[in-house]
This record gives C-alpha cells, sequence and structure tokens, in this order.
C-alpha cells in the first residue's frame, strides 16, 4: 500500500484510491465475491494466504470468534444436509425417507411452536342496530 503525500492509500493491486482493507471498490468486490463462494474455513485460508502475500491488508476489527456463534452449529447442519453445488445451487436429494420425515416433523414443531408465541387476537362483538 502506497501513501502519497495527501494522505490517499492506493489499491495494492491497481493503484487507484482505496476503499477498505488496502483494495479499491474494483478489487475489494472481487475478493469479497470470491470470499463468499467458499465455506468459512476456504474464506480464513483464502484471506490469510492473501494477507501473506500482501495482496490484502488485514481487517482492523475481526469479526466475533466463532465460538460465541449462537448460529454456527445450525447453519453447519444445514449446509451439510443440503451442499451447494456449483452447477447448480440446489439442495442435495435426502439420504431417505425417514430422515426428511424427521426433518419435515422439526419443521412442523418449529412452526407450531411460533404459532403458539403470538398473541392472540382480540375479537370484539358488534351490536346490533335496530
Amino acid at each position: 500500500m502506497v501513501r502519497h503525500g495527501d494522505g490517499i492509500e492506493t489499491c495494492l493491486i491497481c493503484g487507484d484510491e482505496v476503499r477498505t482493507r488496502g483494495l479499491c471498490t474494483k478489487h475489494y468486490a472481487q475478493f469479497n465475491r470470491r470470499k463468499r463462494s467458499m465455506t468459512r474455513q476456504q474464506a480464513e485460508a483464502f484471506e490469510e494466504k492473501l494477507i501473506a502475500d500482501d495482496l490484502l491488508a488485514p481487517s482492523k476489527q475481526p469479526g466475533r470468534p466463532a465460538a460465541d456463534d449462537p448460529f454456527a452449529d445450525v447453519a453447519e447442519a444445514i449446509m451439510s444436509r443440503y451442499p451447494i453445488t456449483t452447477a447448480s445451487k440446489m439442495p442435495a436429494a435426502k439420504d431417505s425417507d425417514s430422515d426428511e420425515a424427521d426433518f419435515d416433523r422439526q419443521i412442523e414443531a418449529a412452526k407450531a411452536k411460533d404459532e403458539a408465541a403470538k398473541p392472540a387476537k382480540k375479537t370484539t362483538k358488534r351490536k346490533k342496530s335496530g
């Protein structure tokens, strides 16, 4: 990253004005597009390699540690059940009918729990005119 006398940083790749992490808007978008197509483990290795090769500046504000992520286990389970294929981006076929039925029961139970948690609607009786 090069700093000029006016304080503007230049992109590590092309020399244009920096948006963030040592990259211009174009190269930061390309970096993010590649990173989003990877698993978390792949993305972390990708980022580390780019930083080591001086193609990306380290993050100034690292994300929350994975151990504190309340969604990690659920996301990992769903991602392993429905892996994304590059060709179709469609869920993989179910392993067995019993797994599918079990999964459907879990979804229905979650929906029922959500419905039960909703406040009941108030009904008002209207007076008949006449």
